[in-house]
């Protein structure tokens, strides 16, 4: 079986948020109820976009990985896959469409909807010396800053304390 994984932009970055709601497609949830809340690590993640029954994985990821962002467009034998968070609870890998938290912040914190899809949310507040309370960097290829280490490229956004890095622009508009 050939994998497309090493295609994929990638991430492992984990940042937990408690309490926050789960979306998901009811159509794929039946079936997957009693595996909901590890399989969305707790919430973070909401509206799940595919599940994909890989049991052989498990040799490579354990029983439970939070892979993080992915691209992958085909992975096993399924094709046609959304981009999101993969997450492998086994046998199952659950794709999600967001974090949950993007759902709470601050319309700044996307440049008013200029980014999309938040990938990265990292506490670094010293950055406000440099960056002033908000800051449109645009697009980097960083894959490490501040500690943080397996990042995806994405388009950068600094508001005091946090950087966010999002995987999509929605139009090029200007910075701030």
């Amino acid at each position: 079986m050939q994998r497309t994984v090493t295609a994929c932009v990638l991430a492992i970055f984990c940042f937990s948020w408690a309490g926050l709601y789960v979306e998901y497609n009811r159509d794929i949830f039946d079936g997957y109820k009693d595996l909901m809340d590890e399989a969305s690590i707790k919430e973070k993640y909401v509206n799940l976009l595919h599940v994909i029954e890989v049991p052989e994985d498990k040799a490579i990821y354990d029983a439970l990985c939070n892979w993080g962002y992915s691209l992958c467009d085909a992975y096993a034998d399924s094709t046609n896959l959304k981009p999101g968070f993969w997450v492998y609870v086994y046998p199952n890998w659950f794709i999600w469409e967001r974090l949950a938290v993007e759902d709470q912040l601050d319309p700044e914190a996307s440049v008013h909807g200029k980014y999309t899809t938040l990938v990265h949310l990292l506490e670094v507040p010293e950055d406000v010396s440099i960056y002033g309370n908000i800051y449109d960097w645009g697009f980097s290829e960083q894959y490490a800053y501040a500690g943080y280490e397996n990042l995806t490229p994405g388009y950068w956004v600094y508001q005091k304390p946090n950087w966010y890095v999002w995987a999509d622009m929605k139009n090029n508009t200007g910075g701030t």
